[in-house]
């Protein structure tokens, strides 16, 4: 069975459609969860992505956000697995290059993201993902040559 990961904003999108989400955003969210589950693959939100989206939001909306979460869904715990593979990604050169780069091109950019980026894209690898879905180019970029990543926000404009 094939296994896709989902990427903060696309989380955002399928669960929190009221929320800075436009119509468009939320029926392409929809559209790729219903497409994963009817084709049978399975879906991991890293506990990064899920951290990553309570951050955004009131506290006192945790609990309504967290019961969104659908039950078929596996919540991709950081453990002692991912944080090897983290390990392994981050001294990879390609990772090296790419953080370089992206902070020469896009200096507003905090390392500490495209750090954190890595730990979901290794979260997600460890719980056997082989795609992830983002709407973030430089997300894409820095997991390119360890796990197909599929960038949604190209399809906003069709």
């Amino acid at each position: 069975m094939s296994v896709a990961a989902v990427d903060t904003q696309i989380l955002a999108w399928a669960i929190m459609s009221e929320i800075d989400t436009t119509p468009q955003q939320a029926r392409l969210a929809a559209r790729l969860f219903q497409t994963l589950e009817h084709n049978d693959h399975g879906i991991v939100i890293p506990s990064m992505v899920v951290g990553e989206l309570l951050a955004t939001i009131p506290a006192e909306r945790h609990t309504e956000i967290l019961g969104r979460l659908q039950p078929a869904w596996q919540i991709a715990d950081y453990n002692l697995q991912a944080a090897a593979l983290f390990a392994k990604l981050r001294r990879d050169w390609r990772t090296q290059n790419r953080l370089k780069d992206i902070r020469a091109f896009h200096p507003k950019i905090a390392r500490k993201e495209l750090v954190a980026d890595v730990m979901i894209i290794a979260s997600a690898l460890s719980h056997g993902a082989d795609r992830i879905y983002s709407a973030d180019a430089t997300f894409c970029r820095m997991a390119d040559g360890f796990i197909t990543a599929e960038d949604l926000s190209s399809e906003l404009g069709s």
